[in-house]
């Protein structure tokens, strides 16, 4: 029996490249929270908005493609100030719990990749928990106007928190400017876009293929897992969704 996911909840950047669908341009807002109550009020306000996996058309169950999208991310710090239950937090991986900096040696982030390099908004630890980085807003848009504006209501929506949450800045931009977002865009090469992305590759070649989204059979080849007899299947889905079955069955 095929796995059926419910993919009104789950968000639209898991199942999809964004890049490959028509939105050129996105911008990355990193946000601490001051308080519980307000930011537990914020997170509900915006996730209205957060974009689904619902597929795009006019079919039945389709609902019509945004302008620009909207989704969120929780560092495990982020979830402690929102006071999700204890029962919740222990359930966490330790690799979620410990963070980027804990685990550098086996990252490999030593030299000019170590943590005293990245940029300021990263220099936070837990003790400055005001510096700490706790919710991940991701917009993205099919034109720059359409940015600007779904960053005018994400201003909105932190304005109404009165205070319970904040953005941080601390992004280094072109010339060394320092910003409250991160900029990305579509790489260009003679004025024409591409579909590489910034390290020079092709964009959604390792774009995963997993058990339960829909997927044409010409895209799992390199993008699932490669069986005894050479064929290609989907991944676990446990790979990518808490709560569901992983690669090693647990």
């Amino acid at each position: 029996m095929t796995k059926q996911l419910d993919l009104l909840d789950i968000q639209g950047n898991v199942i999809r490249a964004y890049g490959r669908f028509g939105y050129p341009v996105a911008r990355y807002v990193f946000l601490n929270i001051r308080d519980a109550a307000r930011g537990r009020e914020f997170v509900g306000s915006i996730t209205k908005r957060v974009t689904t996996s619902v597929n795009w058309g006019n079919g039945p169950g389709e609902i019509k493609q945004p302008d620009w999208t909207v989704n969120v991310a929780f560092t495990y710090q982020g979830l402690k100030e929102l006071e999700l239950p204890t029962a919740s937090l222990i359930g966490f991986s330790p690799e979620f719990i410990g963070g980027m900096k804990k685990r550098r040696d086996i990252l490999g982030d030593d030299g000019p990749s170590s943590p005293e390099h990245w940029d300021p908004i990263w220099q936070g630890n837990h003790e400055e928990r005001q510096k700490d980085v706790h919710i991940f807003v991701a917009l993205n848009a099919r034109l720059p106007a359409l940015l600007e504006a779904s960053y005018a209501w994400l201003q909105g929506e932190i304005e109404k928190s009165i205070g319970g949450v904040v953005t941080l800045s601390g992004h280094v931009g072109d010339g060394g400017a320092v910003l409250d977002y991160q900029d990305v865009g579509i790489v260009m090469e003679n004025g024409l876009p591409t579909a590489k992305e910034h390290f020079g590759y092709t964009d959604g070649i390792d774009d995963p293929i997993f058990e339960g989204v829909a997927y044409d059979a010409d895209r799992v080849n390199g993008r699932g897992k490669q069986m005894e007899d050479g064929t290609w299947a989907p991944l676990a889905t446990g790979e990518f969704l808490l709560g569901h079955i992983d690669e090693a069955k647990e």
